[in-house]
């Protein structure tokens, strides 16, 4: 993240957790690019401690993706090349299965620091995040994780989330060392 527009604070935290991935540019850059995307942290005396990002317009953020791909190829150091690659085809060969947009337009990413979990912190990011989309007048939202983050999936549930589906895929298989399965979890904002 460049730090422009999401403040310097949560544009350090999410560069460190999407370099980590190999995504940097890729995802932050898009959030930055595109000006009705939403972006609320939680922090500790230490910094950040997490995230959550999100965007009520899928075609818009997708234009924003388009838009900052290109450079995220020239700003990625060399050592972390190899990891975007990587992920970048991992994810072309096992695309994420998705609700329909129209019923479901937004979609978010939410991460915390190990520091950070069990403290149910996720729930001031939700319920920020949730509340703008409700103000926007967004009809529902979307988002992707592994059945593997129990506790994540708790949070969601928490919040109303229900699994719209279920998909075994390889995508995750390098970093979790075996398959695992995707879901998709929805939510109705009317």
């Amino acid at each position: 993240a460049r730090g422009q527009g999401v403040g310097a604070a949560l544009a350090a935290h999410v560069t460190t957790h999407l370099e980590a991935r190999g995504a940097r540019e890729v995802l932050a850059g898009a959030y930055e690019d595109e000006p009705r995307s939403l972006h609320f942290l939680t922090h500790d005396a230490r910094g950040v401690t997490g995230y959550v990002l999100g965007s009520p317009d899928p075609q818009r953020y997708h234009r924003a993706l388009l838009r900052v791909l290109p450079g995220a190829w020239r700003d990625t150091p060399p050592r972390a090349l190899p990891a975007v690659t990587r992920y970048l085809l991992r994810a072309a060969r096992h695309p994420a299965p998705h609700a329909p947009p129209d019923r479901y337009p937004a979609h978010l990413h939410l991460n915390l620091l190990p520091r950070a979990r069990g403290q149910r912190l996720a729930d001031p990011l939700l319920d920020a995040h949730l509340g703008t989309l409700r103000t926007l007048g967004v009809p529902g939202v979307q988002l992707s994780t592994t059945s593997e983050n129990r506790v994540a999936l708790a949070a969601y549930r928490r919040h109303g989330f229900e699994v719209r589906e279920r998909r075994l895929t390889d995508l995750w298989t390098p970093w979790l060392g075996h398959p695992a399965e995707h879901v998709v979890m929805t939510l109705d904002l009317t």
